[in-house]
């Protein structure tokens, strides 16, 4: 498409799905920055959990999301007409995950939580990541680059929000 004359309708409409698409990445990651680095310390406290279970929480999150991870990819190539519902799903999952950790009455609960919590982040990355580069060949790098930047944005502001947001009420509100 290198030096292909876009109509405005289309460019319009890739800045649009850019947009949205590095906006999702941006509060997935808010979410996900805060809980690692803010609200498991507050959690592993306030439960009165030992180094074990603090860690078997942070494992059941990533093994999740490890095992995510190839099953996306496959859907997002599967589905390509079904981005959209795939990264609404994800996003959807992500504040399910927190809703039920926020009213986990126990350790299991706080587990299931967690395992929960790790299939969002693989759910969203594949099928962002080729909506994108099927939208923008011409323009492919930098259109990732903002995915990527959406990201790095919410692993910053996550943490600030979060502490902030713990000086007025408990990590179970948040």
């Amino acid at each position: 498409m290198e030096g292909q004359h876009i109509p405005d309708d289309l460019k319009t409409g890739r800045i649009r799905l850019a947009s949205v698409i590095t906006l999702g990445h941006a509060v997935k990651h808010i979410y996900n920055s805060g809980l690692l680095k803010i609200l498991l310390p507050e959690i592993k406290v306030s439960m009165e959990l030992n180094g074990a279970q603090y860690g078997l929480l942070v494992a059941a999150r990533q093994a999740t999301s490890w095992g995510t991870t190839i099953l996306s990819g496959y859907l997002s190539d599967r589905f390509v007409n079904k981005s959209a519902i795939i990264l609404g799903f994800s996003l959807g999952l992500l504040g399910l995950a927190f809703y039920i950790a926020g009213n986990a009455p126990n350790y299991m609960g706080m587990l299931g939580a967690m395992l929960l919590a790790g299939f969002s982040p693989s759910l969203f990355h594949p099928p962002a990541i080729g909506t994108l580069s099927r939208h923008f060949p011409d323009r492919r790098g930098f259109a990732i680059s903002l995915h990527g930047t959406g990201g790095i944005a919410g692993e910053v502001i996550g943490p600030i929000v979060v502490a902030l947001l713990l000086g007025i009420m408990s990590w179970r509100g948040i």
